[in-house]
């Protein structure tokens, strides 16, 4: 949105930049500079800027040289030997450019170059919490090492406590900065997109181009594990579509798996809804749905005590033998969903099958199992 409004405002140019597509490719500074470097090269006026433009990638060029040789050799080829093989074959840009405040000096005038005395760079750098930790904070750190006077601005994309997180890895106790200090260091305007409704994301789905259709009993399951994360809602959205469809038009499949047959037994509401509340547990309570693929008999057992015993008195019920779903019955959100999806409800007139028996779990996991590439003794083919 903002990159189309930017279109539109006169001596403003942009630049997409995707570090994650160069993800353990190469230096993401330099993949950087050198996108940068591309497009001014492209649009700069003067013979003079192209040709500064030029210099500045081979030096930028040079230096990820130079970095990725000396680290291979462990220090038996030297920075210092690499510059003096540089002067000898003629390349002057390279030993030119060692002093780090020149590269930025040319870099900002090629910049004004290309936007005028007046105009701005937006450089738009998206989906950083993709890359790896390591990545993500070479990047923050090349904003201010290469480029940090130049008229650009820089829009940073992220989850940010992902990268936070990743921050709080990198420096583990060697400097007494949290990730968001970190960031808040480098980050001069903070916006935070407000979170989507689960209203407003049931609505656009079930108006969109697919025009989704569950039973209400499915909306509120999804509602009670996924709230309005847009992400998470749509590939729940689109496993279970496929799934229901296979469940419909059952194939021969590979071993180990089986061919999963249409549940004769079960209504289709009744099958839907097993199939739904399968998928939040493999989607948002992962343990559990790991030990469900061994022991399929747990989700009648769990279920059982959470609807039947006071929340107090759960962990005692479950007696010698069951000490395994003693963390079940403690995850406070697996037990509201588990009790919110069982039995009537009749406050909002919804109406949820018993709990599934062990054969019919097995059934259904064979199908889920498709969409999921966790738990024990899962072979991707």
């Amino acid at each position: 949105m903002l990159k189309e409004q930017l279109k539109s405002v006169s001596g403003v140019e942009y630049i997409w930049f995707n570090p994650w597509k160069y993800d353990q490719k190469e230096d993401l500074w330099h993949a950087l500079i050198q996108t940068i470097l591309v497009e001014l090269e492209k649009k700069v006026i003067t013979p003079e800027m192209k040709e500064k433009a030029k210099q500045l990638a081979r030096a930028a060029t040079w230096l990820a040289v130079k970095s990725l040789i000396t680290g291979l050799s462990a220090g038996i080829v030297s920075g210092d030997n690499l510059d003096k093989l540089s002067d000898i074959v003629g390349d002057k840009d390279n030993v030119y450019y060692q002093n780090i405040n020149q590269f930025e000096e040319d870099f900002a005038t090629v910049v004004e170059s290309y936007v005028g005395k007046e105009g701005k760079l937006v450089i738009f750098i998206d989906d950083l919490d993709r890359c790896l930790p390591e990545n993500a904070i070479t990047v923050l750190e090349s904003l201010k090492l290469f480029i940090g006077h130049a008229q650009c601005i820089f829009v940073l994309g992220m989850d940010h406590y992902i990268v936070e997180e990743g921050i709080n890895v990198r420096y583990e106790k060697k400097i007494k900065l949290t990730g968001r200090d970190y960031l808040d260091k480098i980050i001069q305007i903070p916006f935070y997109l407000p979170p989507v409704s689960y209203e407003k994301l049931k609505r656009s789905l079930e108006m969109g181009e697919g025009k989704v259709k569950f039973s209400p009993e499915i909306w509120e399951a999804i509602r009670l594990s996924m709230g309005g994360n847009p992400r998470k809602t749509k590939r729940f959205v689109s496993s279970f579509l496929l799934l229901q469809e296979f469940l419909k038009h059952p194939i021969p499949l590979q071993p180990p798996y089986e061919s999963v047959n249409p549940l004769p037994a079960l209504s289709r509401e009744t099958q839907d809804i097993y199939l739904a509340k399968l998928l939040v547990f493999q989607m948002m309570f992962l343990d559990f749905y790991q030990y469900l693929r061994l022991h399929p008999n747990a989700w009648e057992s769990l279920e059982k005590i959470v609807v039947e015993v006071q929340p107090a008195n759960r962990e005692a019920e479950l007696g010698d033998n069951k000490t395994a779903l003693k963390s079940f019955v403690n995850d406070e959100s697996l037990t509201n969903f588990m009790s919110r999806t069982t039995g009537d409800w009749n406050r909002d007139k919804l109406h949820y099958p018993e709990s599934p028996k062990a054969e019919i779990v097995s059934l259904l996991l064979q199908a889920v199992n498709l969409v999921s590439d966790s738990g024990p003794n899962t072979e991707v083919r």
